[in-house]
Order: C-alpha cells, then structure tokens, then sequence
C-alpha cells in the first residue's frame, strides 16, 4: 500500500513540460539537441554549451519527457534530465551589409 502511495505521489509531483523560448531573431541551420542533467533538486544546474552560435540563439526549447520522469522517479529527485534544443541566430542584417561593401 505505502509503495502504491508513493508511486501516485511521485506521479503527481513530477511530470512531462515544454518550454521554449524565441529571441525573434532569423533562425540559422539545423536544430541542436543535447541533454542537460540538474542535480541535487535543481541546486546545481546543467549547462548547455552553444559557443558554435556566433550571432546568439533565435530558439530554445527546454522539455522533460517520460525517460527524464524516470530518471527523476527513480533518484527520488536528486537527478533530473532535461532535453534542450537549440537553433542559432543568423548574422544580423547589418552587420552582413558592412562585410558585403
């Protein structure tokens, strides 16, 4: 019964999100995925390393599926994944017309 209790709590307390954000920058190439972990109840957080956008990012979208519901089930919460995807800007217009002279 107590196994039943906490497998519905855990259920309640975590669960699948999407999040994205746009800059209202072009976007540039393909979509970037990398998996990011955050540790110890989100204390300490997972970085995501898009140094390749030379121009920052048109989009970011930041979601937990089932596996990372999992993961965070299983850890009683000490781990969470997150899956991140991300697509760099474009070189500003401006900028493109200064080299282009």
């Amino acid at each position: 019964m107590k196994t039943i209790v906490a497998l519905i709590l855990l259920t309640i307390l975590t669960g699948c999100h999407r999040t994205i954000i746009r800059s209202g920058a072009r976007g540039e190439g393909r979509e970037n995925d990398e998996r990011s972990y955050n540790l110890i109840y989100g204390i300490t957080d997972g970085k995501v390393n898009a140094s390749e956008c030379k121009y920052g990012l048109s989009q970011v979208e930041v979601s937990s599926g089932f596996v990372g519901f999992l993961i965070y089930s299983f850890t009683f919460g000490l781990v969470d994944a997150k899956d991140v995807s991300y697509v760099c800007a474009e070189e500003p217009r401006e900028e493109r017309s200064r080299y282009e002279r």
